[in-house]
Protein backbone atom coordinates (compact mmCIF):
# COMPACT_ATOMS: atom_id res chain seq x y z
CA UNK A 1 0.00 0.00 0.00
CA UNK A 2 2.92 2.33 0.70
CA UNK A 3 4.30 1.88 -2.85
CA UNK A 4 0.85 2.39 -4.35
CA UNK A 5 0.37 5.61 -2.38
CA UNK A 6 3.83 6.85 -3.38
CA UNK A 7 3.20 6.12 -7.06
CA UNK A 8 -0.19 7.80 -6.99
CA UNK A 9 1.33 10.86 -5.34
CA UNK A 10 4.30 11.11 -7.70
CA UNK A 11 2.95 9.69 -10.96
CA UNK A 12 -0.52 11.19 -11.16
CA UNK A 13 -2.20 11.66 -14.52
CA UNK A 14 -3.01 15.28 -13.73
CA UNK A 15 0.71 16.00 -14.22
CA UNK A 16 1.05 17.58 -10.80
CA UNK A 17 3.46 15.02 -9.36
CA UNK A 18 7.15 15.89 -9.81
CA UNK A 19 8.00 12.91 -12.03
CA UNK A 20 4.99 13.27 -14.31
CA UNK A 21 5.53 17.01 -14.58
CA UNK A 22 9.00 16.37 -15.99
CA UNK A 23 7.77 13.60 -18.34
CA UNK A 24 4.93 15.74 -19.68
CA UNK A 25 7.28 18.69 -20.10
CA UNK A 26 9.72 16.54 -22.08
CA UNK A 27 6.96 15.27 -24.36
CA UNK A 28 5.53 18.74 -24.84
CA UNK A 29 8.93 20.08 -25.89
CA UNK A 30 9.91 17.12 -28.09
CA UNK A 31 7.85 18.33 -31.04
CA UNK A 32 6.13 21.37 -32.44
CA UNK A 33 2.43 20.53 -32.43
CA UNK A 34 -0.91 22.09 -31.56
CA UNK A 35 -2.09 18.79 -30.03
CA UNK A 36 -2.05 19.11 -26.25
CA UNK A 37 -2.29 15.34 -25.63
CA UNK A 38 1.28 14.21 -25.01
CA UNK A 39 0.47 10.65 -26.11
CA UNK A 40 -0.74 11.68 -29.56
CA UNK A 41 1.27 14.85 -30.07
CA UNK A 42 3.28 14.71 -33.27
CA UNK A 43 4.95 17.28 -35.42
CA UNK A 44 8.33 18.69 -36.32
CA UNK A 45 10.86 17.13 -33.93
CA UNK A 46 12.95 19.34 -31.69
CA UNK A 47 16.34 17.80 -32.52
CA UNK A 48 18.07 19.95 -29.89
CA UNK A 49 15.89 18.31 -27.25
CA UNK A 50 16.60 14.88 -28.76
CA UNK A 51 20.33 15.45 -28.61
CA UNK A 52 20.24 16.81 -25.07
CA UNK A 53 18.18 13.86 -23.81
CA UNK A 54 20.46 11.44 -25.64
CA UNK A 55 23.49 12.95 -23.90
CA UNK A 56 21.66 12.68 -20.57
CA UNK A 57 21.25 8.95 -21.36
CA UNK A 58 17.47 9.00 -21.08
CA UNK A 59 17.11 5.89 -23.26
CA UNK A 60 18.77 3.46 -20.82
CA UNK A 61 17.24 5.31 -17.87
CA UNK A 62 13.68 4.84 -19.13
CA UNK A 63 14.28 1.26 -20.25
CA UNK A 64 15.79 0.36 -16.86
CA UNK A 65 12.88 1.93 -15.04
CA UNK A 66 10.27 0.16 -17.17
CA UNK A 67 12.10 -3.16 -16.92
CA UNK A 68 12.37 -2.87 -13.14
CA UNK A 69 8.65 -2.23 -12.78
CA UNK A 70 7.74 -5.07 -15.14
CA UNK A 71 10.05 -7.53 -13.38
CA UNK A 72 8.43 -6.70 -10.06
CA UNK A 73 4.92 -7.02 -11.48
CA UNK A 74 5.10 -8.84 -14.83
CA UNK A 75 1.36 -9.16 -15.51
CA UNK A 76 -0.36 -6.08 -16.88
CA UNK A 77 -3.60 -6.72 -15.00
CA UNK A 78 -1.61 -6.82 -11.76
CA UNK A 79 0.20 -3.58 -12.68
CA UNK A 80 -3.10 -1.84 -13.31
CA UNK A 81 -4.71 -3.25 -10.14
CA UNK A 82 -1.70 -2.71 -7.90
CA UNK A 83 -0.53 0.69 -9.08
CA UNK A 84 -3.54 2.02 -10.92
CA UNK A 85 -3.76 4.08 -14.09
CA UNK A 86 -1.03 6.45 -12.94
CA UNK A 87 1.75 3.97 -13.53
CA UNK A 88 0.21 2.81 -16.81
CA UNK A 89 0.17 6.42 -17.98
CA UNK A 90 3.77 6.90 -16.92
CA UNK A 91 4.89 3.80 -18.86
CA UNK A 92 2.98 4.90 -21.96
CA UNK A 93 4.57 8.35 -21.73
CA UNK A 94 8.00 6.76 -21.30
CA UNK A 95 7.55 4.72 -24.47
CA UNK A 96 6.30 7.82 -26.24
CA UNK A 97 9.52 9.60 -25.28
CA UNK A 98 11.53 6.67 -26.66
CA UNK A 99 9.57 6.82 -29.91
CA UNK A 100 10.14 10.55 -30.21
CA UNK A 101 13.85 10.01 -29.50
CA UNK A 102 14.11 7.61 -32.45
CA UNK A 103 12.14 9.76 -34.89
CA UNK A 104 14.51 10.98 -37.62
CA UNK A 105 17.48 10.35 -35.31
CA UNK A 106 19.82 7.58 -36.45
CA UNK A 107 22.02 7.77 -33.34
CA UNK A 108 19.04 7.21 -31.01
CA UNK A 109 17.60 4.55 -33.34
CA UNK A 110 20.86 2.62 -33.17
CA UNK A 111 20.96 2.92 -29.38
CA UNK A 112 17.39 1.63 -29.15
CA UNK A 113 18.19 -1.16 -31.62
CA UNK A 114 20.86 -2.29 -29.15
CA UNK A 115 18.03 -2.62 -26.60
CA UNK A 116 15.65 -4.43 -28.96
CA UNK A 117 15.41 -7.52 -26.74
CA UNK A 118 14.15 -5.39 -23.86
CA UNK A 119 11.58 -3.74 -26.13
CA UNK A 120 10.39 -7.03 -27.59
CA UNK A 121 9.80 -8.29 -24.05
CA UNK A 122 7.11 -5.59 -23.70
CA UNK A 123 5.34 -6.31 -26.99
CA UNK A 124 1.72 -7.20 -26.46
CA UNK A 125 1.25 -4.87 -23.52
CA UNK A 126 -0.85 -1.75 -24.18
CA UNK A 127 2.16 0.57 -24.18
CA UNK A 128 2.58 1.17 -27.95
CA UNK A 129 5.97 -0.57 -27.93
CA UNK A 130 5.44 -1.61 -31.55
CA UNK A 131 5.32 2.08 -32.47
CA UNK A 132 8.73 2.59 -30.84
CA UNK A 133 10.17 -0.40 -32.71
CA UNK A 134 8.71 0.86 -36.00
CA UNK A 135 10.34 4.23 -35.47
CA UNK A 136 13.71 2.57 -34.80
CA UNK A 137 13.68 0.91 -38.20
CA UNK A 138 12.02 3.68 -40.21
CA UNK A 139 14.54 5.02 -42.69
CA UNK A 140 17.54 3.04 -41.42
CA UNK A 141 18.34 0.51 -44.15
CA UNK A 142 21.03 -1.51 -42.39
CA UNK A 143 18.83 -1.91 -39.30
CA UNK A 144 15.89 -2.98 -41.46
CA UNK A 145 18.09 -5.68 -43.03
CA UNK A 146 19.14 -6.98 -39.60
CA UNK A 147 15.63 -8.14 -38.66
CA UNK A 148 15.68 -11.82 -37.90
CA UNK A 149 13.02 -14.32 -38.88
CA UNK A 150 12.16 -15.09 -35.22
CA UNK A 151 11.53 -11.41 -34.54
CA UNK A 152 9.30 -11.08 -37.60
CA UNK A 153 7.43 -14.24 -36.55
CA UNK A 154 6.81 -12.76 -33.10
CA UNK A 155 5.40 -9.57 -34.64
CA UNK A 156 3.19 -11.58 -37.00
CA UNK A 157 1.94 -13.71 -34.10
CA UNK A 158 0.97 -10.57 -32.19
CA UNK A 159 -0.75 -9.16 -35.29
CA UNK A 160 -2.87 -12.31 -35.62
CA UNK A 161 -3.62 -12.49 -31.91
CA UNK A 162 -4.40 -8.86 -31.13
CA UNK A 163 -5.58 -7.59 -34.52
CA UNK A 164 -3.84 -4.27 -33.93
CA UNK A 165 -2.80 -2.31 -37.04
CA UNK A 166 0.47 -1.20 -35.40
CA UNK A 167 1.96 -4.67 -35.94
CA UNK A 168 1.08 -4.73 -39.65
CA UNK A 169 2.37 -1.15 -39.95
CA UNK A 170 5.67 -2.29 -38.46
CA UNK A 171 5.96 -5.17 -40.92
CA UNK A 172 5.32 -2.68 -43.73
CA UNK A 173 8.28 -0.60 -42.49
CA UNK A 174 10.48 -3.64 -43.12
CA UNK A 175 9.36 -4.10 -46.73
CA UNK A 176 10.91 -1.05 -48.33
CA UNK A 177 13.44 1.72 -47.87
CA UNK A 178 13.13 5.02 -49.74
CA UNK A 179 10.44 3.46 -51.95
CA UNK A 180 12.74 0.61 -52.97
CA UNK A 181 11.73 -2.95 -52.06
CA UNK A 182 13.83 -5.00 -49.66
CA UNK A 183 13.50 -8.42 -51.22
CA UNK A 184 15.16 -10.32 -48.36
CA UNK A 185 12.61 -8.99 -45.85
CA UNK A 186 9.74 -9.48 -48.28
CA UNK A 187 10.71 -13.13 -48.70
CA UNK A 188 11.13 -13.55 -44.93
CA UNK A 189 7.72 -12.05 -44.17
CA UNK A 190 6.02 -14.14 -46.86
CA UNK A 191 7.69 -17.23 -45.40
CA UNK A 192 6.44 -16.40 -41.91
CA UNK A 193 2.91 -15.51 -43.02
Amino acid sequence: ELIRTHLRKNLDTDTEGPVMSVVVSILTNMSDSVDSNVLTRDGLINDGMQNMLFEFRIIPLLLDLIQTVMELVPRIDVVNYTYGPELMYFIRCSYRILRMMAKNNEKASRALYGELDRLVYQLGYPFAVADVISEIFAGTFDLIRKCEKEFIAKIWGLAKEQREPRYINFLCVLLEHEERPIKFNQDTIIGVV
